[in-house]
């Protein structure tokens, strides 16, 4: 079943605002590595990069004892709230409802993993409460600052076009994964 990959899953580290997910990582990659037959997943945790060394050094260690195939892996990503931040501001100061889009980005390489976290540190220092939630977003000039406009390159990062919405229509277009990893990643095109 190695045609299929997961690019959407939560750890135990989904829980820094919010209680979200109880899996613990170890389990995790030998559930999808030897019960389901997969040959890859990646995490992306709400708005959360912490697990990631922890990941890689699980899944080595794991391959080291024969637990894993040698040839499975694990994708580094983050699920973030992607927001524009002129119509957040308007919408806080007039008291209306605001949205909140989930977006997937997974890196590519080293570079890509530094954009994630170049994102993330920005979200955090947004953080902020609305209706009882700590809320972490990212603008969407954030966005096109640290990764770029045009892709590839200098994109080191993929954009899902998974988007998870309260009410109104997505505000962007995003790229599309069309490929699993063990094949090139293709992007159809970037915000």
């Amino acid at each position: 079943m190695d045609m299929y990959c997961n690019h959407h899953t939560h750890t135990e580290m989904s829980n820094l605002r919010l209680k979200d997910c109880t899996n613990k990582i170890a389990p995790m990659i030998e559930y999808v590595a030897n019960v389901l037959g997969q040959k890859h997943f990646t995490i992306t945790d709400h708005e959360s990069l912490s697990i990631h060394l922890k990941a890689l050094n699980t899944l080595k260690d794991l391959q080291r004892d024969g637990k894993v195939a040698q040839d499975f892996t694990v994708g580094l990503g983050n699920e973030i709230y992607l927001v524009a931040q002129e119509e957040l501001e308007s919408k806080l100061e007039a008291k209306e409802r605001v949205e909140f889009y989930h977006f997937i980005l997974i890196a590519l390489d080293n570079e890509g993993h530094r954009q994630l976290r170049e994102l993330s540190t920005r979200a955090w220092a947004k953080m902020f409460n609305y209706t009882g939630i700590e809320r972490v977003p990212t603008y969407m000039s954030d966005l096109k600052e640290v990764i770029g406009s045009k892709a590839p390159p200098p994109t080191k990062v993929i954009i899902l076009s998974y988007i998870l919405k309260e009410s109104s229509p997505a505000p962007i277009i995003t790229n599309k994964l069309v490929t699993c990893p063990g094949d090139q990643l293709v992007l159809s095109k970037i915000i």
